[in-house]
């Protein structure tokens, strides 16, 4: 079997060095003082529970202004009662030359039992100061918490910046879904709306246990960011007359990736009655993403040589070194059955010295040490005559 061949290439930098003469930007604005119409991005419809919490939102419009725009909010639907139920800012303002600003609902809990319910805010209007909008709705709601149940809070938190450096909000990085399975992971029911989930274990649901997971519907395009968030996770929850309000953190906890394996279990419950234990659990089922990072590969007729496996996708991970000769190449996990695939691919390998190769492959990996043991087949495209077969092994 002869070893394929290596190349080495190496690269050359310039640097540019420049300075400008300080510019102070006279007569340099592109605003002008209008009378603009202004269109509103709104926030989603959320669920809230019965207790007392703050939610804020932002409120966008679709370019600055160079005076300040004041944007009433007003009540107009809903059999919820403002002050006994909820308060919330009747005005806000998005400062000159910037493009939103928060308004935010206090929801107030009560003693008295009640069904679920909503209201509905108009945002805009005629009111609107110095700009002319038209006003637009969202409608929340808040269900009731009885003392038989126990409401749970999901929240996250990120530091991720858009291309001008402006901090993103959580809930623009990423849209997440709270799961609520049996004890063998399937699922009951799920959260799943823009924001911050809420959700109620009601009181005559089955005694029994029940875990708490988080997964991604959604996350921020990275673009040339860097790579996908990573957010913090909390949970927080309660029982009225019961338990007092408790939170579990689990700090960098979830890659946003929006792809089914990607799910972690925060917490347990054991119901008995109406008294529950919720203990924190903080951990993947399983998680692909352990199989990224730094190996090493071996094989016959090789050193032992450097390989970085990345994500590609939901199912496919990239072995960017394969054969120590640069070429990048997709891994499939079945993670059930702890087998690995070379699926057939066609490679460019001009830069090796040879025309398109294909490869294909099968293996095994091991779920607790990620050691990997893969078969591969490298044929010319053009004739499907063997270039090289082998074995090669990767560990961390």
């Amino acid at each position: 079997m002869n070893k394929i061949i290596r190349y080495t290439s190496i690269a050359s930098f310039s640097l540019l060095a420049f300075a400008c003469d300080k510019d102070d930007f006279t007569g340099d604005s592109t605003l002008s003082p209008t009378d603009p119409v202004v269109t509103f991005v709104l926030p989603e419809p959320a669920n809230f529970v019965e207790k007392d919490s703050t939610f804020e939102f932002t409120i966008s419009i679709n370019t600055p202004q160079i005076v300040d725009i004041s944007i009433p909010l007003s009540i107009v639907d809903g059999d919820a009662t403002e002050g006994e139920d909820f308060s919330m800012d009747h005005v806000v303002t998005i400062p000159a030359h910037r493009t939103s600003t928060k308004a935010s609902v206090k929801i107030v809990a009560d003693d008295v039992p009640e069904e679920t319910e909503t209201f509905t805010v108009q945002i805009g209007g005629d009111r609107t100061g110095n700009a002319q909008s038209t006003p637009q709705t969202v409608t929340f709601t808040i269900m009731n918490v009885t003392e038989g149940d126990l409401p749970i809070h999901f929240a996250w938190d990120v530091d991720y910046f858009d291309a001008s450096g402006a901090a993103l909000d959580p809930d623009a990085v990423a849209d997440l879904i709270l799961f609520i399975t049996d004890e063998d992971g399937d699922i009951i029911d799920a959260a799943d709306g823009a924001t911050f989930e809420d959700f109620v274990i009601p009181a005559d649901w089955p005694d029994g246990d029940y875990l708490i997971k988080a997964g991604v519907y959604a996350a921020v395009n990275p673009g040339e960011l860097g790579g996908p968030p990573v957010v913090d996770l909390s949970l927080e929850f309660s029982q009225v007359g019961e338990i007092s309000s408790t939170e579990f953190v689990y700090p960098a906890a979830l890659t946003v990736i929006s792809c089914d394996w990607n799910v972690y279990t925060l917490a347990s419950v054991t119901k008995v009655g109406t008294e529950y234990t919720v203990n924190r659990v903080g951990d993947f089922d399983f998680n692909l993403l352990d199989f990224t990072g730094a190996y090493k590969g071996n094989g016959e007729g090789y050193d032992e040589y450097e390989v970085d496996f990345y994500i590609d996708d939901c199912n496919t991970i990239i072995n960017d070194n394969f054969l120590d000769v640069g070429l990048e190449v997709p891994y499939v996990f079945d993670l059930e059955n702890g087998t690995v695939t070379i699926p057939f691919t066609v490679l460019d390998a001009s830069s090796i010295g040879y025309p398109n190769l294909t490869v294909e492959g099968n293996g095994t990996f091991d779920p607790e040490t990620l050691e990997m043991e893969v078969y591969y087949d490298l044929r010319l495209e053009s004739d499907a005559s063997l270039v090289e077969e082998g074995t090669h092994t990767f560990t961390k």
